[in-house]
């Protein structure tokens, strides 16, 4: 493999940053979509035919307002 000649030979990954305050708990969620947090935890069980986009921190969900938002649209569009 050849060394690398410049910093330009490097391949550049973008990275997205997001905004925290699009990230929410689930109680936030059940608020925003007008339902329990309990039916928002039901929404991410693998079961469920199309699950909420979510991410562990930890023990904890949290959910990118901006994935949920593009994923509510998803919805109504297969109703």
């Amino acid at each position: 493999m050849a060394p690398l000649k410049s910093k330009s030979d490097v391949l550049e990954i973008p990275r997205t940053s997001i905004d925290p305050s699009h990230i929410l708990t689930k109680e936030q969620v059940a608020e925003r979509l007008k339902v329990t947090p309990r039916v928002v935890y039901g929404l991410t069980r693998s079961r469920s035919r199309n699950p909420i986009p979510f991410f562990r921190v930890g023990k904890v969900l949290r959910f990118n307002w901006l994935s949920v938002s593009e994923w509510v649209q998803s919805q109504q569009k297969a109703a």
